[in-house]
């Protein structure tokens, strides 16, 4: 009993000594009639301004944010509403530098303007719905140095996977190395001799089929409508 009362006792001091530290760092808003926190302009909530508000420690929060350990719903709801109010969003930078993972996925098109890119961002952001995965979008325009820029800018970002519709062969610069740690998907197109898993259209064998198929019926003047080929 003496122990309980103890810790009881101590809890109910830090709540206090806590209340007042926020209380003094409080001061008059005239737009609100009322009383809000200092804040710089450009200063954003930490996890640290969250557990100070909330009265628990940073690990506390960092629980209720990741569902790692058991929090009883009553600290869970405070920190919670902590969150709300301060307007607080988890430094992804500062996570991944921990968890080793960015949580995104590079997608290269060559041309935002055709519906096929269009349909194939649709399927790829259906796909990672389901998976808490960010999304960045580089659009080369068919232009060689600008997709080079864009790889190296996935890299440096460190995507954890890359979908991409070559342009040129400049995709063989990566090394062995970067491909193990950042698998790489080729759609529509791809070149000989570059490596990763290819998804598409054998364009080549169905006209050879279709043409083919168009002979053996007795055809001669054959004719071809194709997009515009730059």
């Amino acid at each position: 009993m003496r122990n309980r009362l103890r810790n009881r006792f101590r809890e109910r001091e830090f709540q206090v000594f806590h209340g007042l530290a926020a209380h003094c760092r409080k001061t008059h808003d005239p737009r609100t009639h009322g009383w809000s926190p200092v804040r710089k302009k450009d200063d954003r909530p930490t996890i640290a301004d969250v557990a100070r508000q909330a009265l628990v420690s940073k690990a506390t929060v960092s629980h209720v944010l990741n569902s790692t350990r058991f929090v009883e719903e009553a600290t869970r709801q405070r920190v919670l509403q902590a969150i709300a109010e301060l307007g607080y969003r988890p430094n992804s930078i500062a996570r991944s530098l921990t968890t080793k993972r960015t949580g995104t996925i590079g997608v290269v098109i060559s041309d935002a303007a055709n519906h096929f890119f269009g349909e194939l961002l649709r399927g790829v952001e259906d796909a990672l719905a389901d998976s808490n995965y960010g999304l960045i979008v580089c659009n080369t325009d068919e232009v060689l140095q600008r997709e080079a820029r864009y790889l190296d800018l996935l890299l440096r970002q460190q995507v954890e996977g890359i979908i991409a519709a070559a342009t040129s062969q400049s995709w063989r610069v990566l090394s062995e190395a970067e491909t193990r740690r950042t698998p790489i998907v080729f759609v529509d197109r791809t070149f000989e001799g570059m490596g990763g898993i290819f998804v598409g259209v054998d364009n080549v064998g169905g006209a050879y089929y279709g043409t083919r198929h168009l002979i053996e019926a007795g055809h001669r003047q054959i004719g071809i409508i194709a997009g515009f080929q730059r």
